[in-house]
């Protein structure tokens, strides 16, 4: 064999490990690109779980602000009550079923907000756990992307060692003719 051969046969395996090594990177930045695109769909979902949070967080304030409303309405009532009560208690006494009602009605707002507020603490513990996830998720997206970089410039650097020895196997063709 001579040596021109030799060369040309050295020249066809390293043409065809560059070719090899050339398809496992595209396939590195093929699966790269998807879990791009996959962390982007999960961080596109904690941006909507976040927002119905806030939603229902806005929703709880609102229904918070309306029992707070009520309860003031209540204590004035019943401010309103007791001074009626004071002024004619010669004429006129309460049942117990009547006071116990005021006190069953009492005790409901009461839970009420207690359980709002439980509601409330609940949103606020979900709303940092979102916000965490989300910035593990843009430290993921930032490190895929750096991934996505390196690949395409070893990608560039191989192609690039591609062209030079298709280049050297174009002349050793040429010498051999």
């Amino acid at each position: 064999m001579s040596t021109n051969d030799q060369e040309s046969e050295i020249l066809k395996k390293k043409i065809q490990k560059l070719l090899q090594e050339n398809s496992g990177l595209a396939d590195e930045v093929r699966n790269a690109q998807e879990n791009v695109r996959l962390s982007n769909a999960q961080q596109s979902k904690a941006f909507q779980e976040l927002t119905e949070y806030k939603k229902r967080i806005e929703q709880n304030d609102a229904e918070n602000d309306g029992i707070k409303r009520k309860m003031q309405n209540l204590i004035q009532e019943n401010q309103h009550l007791g001074e009626e009560v004071r002024n004619a208690q010669e004429n006129l006494r309460l049942s117990a079923n009547q006071i116990s009602k005021l006190n069953n009605e009492l005790g409901e707002y009461k839970s009420r907000v207690t359980a709002n507020n439980q509601e409330s603490e609940t949103y606020k513990q979900k709303i940092q756990k979102l916000l965490a996830e989300n910035t593990s998720l843009g430290d993921e997206v930032r490190n895929a992307q750096e991934n996505l970089r390196l690949s395409a410039n070893t990608i560039a650097k191989l192609n690039n060692e591609l062209k030079i020895t298709c280049n050297e196997l174009e002349e050793a063709k040429k010498r051999v003719q």
